[in-house]
């Protein structure tokens, strides 16, 4: 056979684990910090693979050098984002004493096509100190002995106190009060339905959202559709965690027609409030119209039945 032949083959052969793995692609990450000792420290892991494929994420907890495991992994999620499929699974650790450190290569294991691959996450820094210490006692030590203070009027003290103590309840007060009005919640004498669609339709007008605005537009949009849930189909549903809420919902048969979309609302939603994910006008326009398609599903609603405590 020509030698020439021989090569090209033989480099094929070569390249084609290369060509799998430009499939998938994932990160490894530490949020947040400087920590201290005792602190809870999360690792994200996030893989991303096209449609069909299977992804082993660790068991067990992945070794860091001077982190303790903490627990059992979190609830693995998925989203699906086009052709690729976006999984993630966080770990909990807890440092016991200060310690500068890396996550390291972690190796996750994926099928796809029948074919078993890995792919190797890199990971990202991570530091946890000790509370510094006050050493200003220490310090004065060296100037000789400290003059006591000249003895004060106590009226003068309990009158600053008492002044004190009406600001901050008058503070206090006015947080609450301003809270209480930001509240989202249904009108008693608005239509649901048209209240959810005008309020998804003024946070339409919104996009792009500002980095500002970002995460609590997206929690706005999620307690549009569960006040909606909880006004027509009297489930308790912003007092659910997302979890807790689908499994509701999966139970019951008139259901089954939203429950796909609904989780992919409010998976989005969690990413965005707990790992800090950005996203874009696209996505933000597309997951809009997925709460409309949500609250304007005509479903074929059952009398409510009391399960547990919940109506469903």
């Amino acid at each position: 056979m020509n030698r020439k032949v021989l090569i090209w083959i033989f480099w094929m052969m070569m390249s084609f684990p290369a060509v799998a793995q430009e499939t998938a692609k994932g990160l490894a990450s530490i949020h947040g910090g400087p920590f201290y000792p005792g602190d809870l420290i999360f690792l994200e892991l996030e893989v991303s693979v096209p449609k069909g494929a299977e992804v082993q994420f660790p068991e067990e907890h992945p070794a860091i050098r001077g982190l303790e495991a903490f627990k059992s992994a979190f609830t693995q999620n998925t989203i699906e984002k086009g052709k690729q499929v976006l999984l993630t699974r966080s770990y909990a650790y807890i440092a016991l004493d200060s310690v500068t450190g890396t996550t390291g290569t972690i190796p996750v294991h994926y099928t796809a096509d029948g074919k078993d691959h890995t792919i190797q996450l890199e990971g990202n820094a991570f530091q946890v100190i000790r509370v510094p210490a006050d050493t200003t006692g220490q310090l004065r030590a060296a100037y000789g002995p400290v003059q006591p203070p000249a003895p004060s009027s106590w009226w003068i003290v309990l009158l600053s106190a008492g002044a004190l103590l009406v600001v901050t309840i008058l503070s206090i007060a006015i947080r609450q009060w301003l809270k209480k009005r930001k509240k989202l919640s249904i009108p008693a004498d608005a239509d649901p339905l048209e209240w959810a669609l005008s309020q998804l339709q003024a946070l339409g007008q919104s996009i792009p959202f500002t980095e500002r605005n970002h995460k609590a537009h997206w929690s706005r949009m999620a307690d549009i559709v569960r006040l909606y849930i909880e006004k027509v189909w009297e489930i308790p549903a912003q007092f659910l965690s997302t979890e807790e809420l689908l499994e509701i919902l999966s139970r019951k048969e008139q259901y089954q027609a939203i429950v796909q979309d609904l989780e992919m609302l409010l998976r989005q939603s969690d990413l965005i409030k707990f790992a800090k994910e950005k996203t874009g006008q696209d996505i933000q326009r597309d997951h809009i119209e997925l709460a409309r398609k949500i609250v304007s599903a005509r479903l074929p609603l059952n009398s409510p039945v009391k399960e547990g405590g919940v109506h469903v």
